[in-house]
């Protein structure tokens, strides 16, 4: 397992069109603020989606279905710390250990 980095900012675009390939598009990047880690595309057309993810130059590229747009945005607002990962076949995020029944804020 390789770490990319912790994921502590991101930059969100959400296209109104079908032309384009990705319906969203979020950047991710460092604690820093500045370090690109990588991005989460969402594709518009499933079947445009040839890989899971895509690794260049340290950084990772993951592909999703537009439809998951939702769970990708709701880990990036409400996990922390959330890190970048990638393994020969596989890449994407993950939480740190938390203790059962932490609940929600209230």
């Amino acid at each position: 397992m390789a770490l990319v980095g912790e994921v502590g900012k991101y930059i969100v675009s959400h296209y109104a069109t079908v032309d384009y390939a990705y319906r969203a598009y979020i950047s991710l990047y460092g604690t820093d603020g500045t370090t690109h880690l990588g991005a989460a595309r969402f594709f518009n057309d499933p079947s445009d989606i040839t890989s899971p993810f895509v690794l260049s130059g340290g950084k990772v590229y993951l592909h999703y279905r537009a439809e998951d747009f939702p769970q990708v945005i709701d880990l990036l607002r409400n996990e922390k710390p959330l890190y970048l990962h990638h393994w020969t076949t596989v890449a994407g995020f993950r939480s740190s250990k938390e203790p059962v029944g932490e609940g929600e804020p209230e």
